[in-house]
This record gives C-alpha cells, sequence and structure tokens, in this order.
C-alpha cells in the first residue's frame, strides 16, 4: 500500500466520520425538542407542604416550559382502580357539608406550577394518586409510602393501567 492510498482511505474515513456525526447532531437535536413539547408531569400522594386540613391531599407539578391542562386527577385504590375527583365533584355539586379546597389551577402554565387539592372522601383504601393532561393517554400514578405499597404491585397497577387505556 502506498502513501497516497492510504491518504485517500484516510480522507473517505474521515468525510463518513462527519457525515454520521452531523446525522447523529441532528437526530439528537430533534429528539430533544419533540422531548421538550411532551407534557410530563409529577404527582404525589398528600400536600406539597405540612398542612393541617382534613382529607385526602394531591399535588401536581409541571416538569415542562409549556402549558399543560389536567383532564382527570384522583386517587388509586387497593384493587388497581382509579378514583376519579371531578367526577366525585359532579357527583355531590352543591353539596354544603364539602370541605374541599384547591390551590393553583388545573391548566398549568409555566416550568414548576402547582395544582393541589384537599378532598373529603371516604377512606375505601387509597394507595396512590394519579393526574392526566390532556394530551397523555396514561395516568401518571405516585403510591402513598405509609404502609409501603409493595413493589410487584406498583408494577402490576401501572401494568394494568396501561392496557386498559391502549386496548379501549
Amino acid at each position: 500500500m502506498t502513501l497516497d492510498e492510504i491518504q485517500q482511505i484516510g480522507a473517505i474515513a474521515s468525510g463518513v466520520g462527519a457525515a454520521v456525526g452531523g446525522a447523529v447532531a441532528w437526530l439528537v437535536g430533534w429528539w430533544w425538542k419533540v422531548r421538550e413539547q411532551t407534557d410530563c408531569i409529577m404527582v404525589r400522594f398528600g400536600a406539597s407542604r405540612y398542612e393541617e386540613s382534613p382529607g385526602f391531599k394531591l399535588h401536581v407539578v409541571s416538569r415542562r416550559a409549556h402549558k399543560m391542562e389536567l383532564a382527570d386527577f384522583g386517587f388509586v385504590l387497593r384493587d388497581g382502580s382509579l378514583r376519579s375527583v371531578p367526577s366525585v365533584w359532579e357527583n355531590t355539586l352543591g353539596d354544603d357539608d364539602s370541605w374541599d379546597m384547591t390551590t393553583g389551577e388545573p391548566v398549568l402554565k409555566a416550568l414548576n406550577d402547582r395544582y393541589e387539592i384537599s378532598v373529603q372522601l371516604r377512606d375505601d383504601g387509597f394507595i396512590g394518586a394519579y393526574a392526566r393532561t390532556t394530551t397523555q393517554r396514561r395516568p401518571t400514578i405516585d403510591f402513598y409510602s405509609e404502609p409501603p405499597t409493595p413493589l410487584y404491585r406498583r408494577w402490576l397497577i401501572r401494568l394494568q393501567q396501561r392496557w386498559k387505556v391502549t386496548l379501549a
């Protein structure tokens, strides 16, 4: 092999490497831009800060900088079913004995916007909380830590919710 042949192979390899590197950089940039446009929320069972108020609490925090609207939120029961708070509010509209409280709006407009609710419900064995935005197909679920829900049970409930939504 002569020196000219080695230089030609090196030039071709560097050209191919530059083309592959450019394509990978474009794909990463495109993926990052798409990722920023998807809804991402954090849901927690309980209040975001300590409060002495009756009822069950959950809070939702925005993890993206664009506007998101909550479509549904509520609590997870022991059997894995979901208890929707908006549907409870629909069925008990005008109840004067209600101590339900909300902080924030169900439209999260910026990064780290928070929506918090405190609801008085009959204790049906809540083990977690969930929320879903208008563009999400599956709910984001968080489990209560006291008493702890076993890991296999958490996976089973998440799998149950995934299949329930995608098969419907």
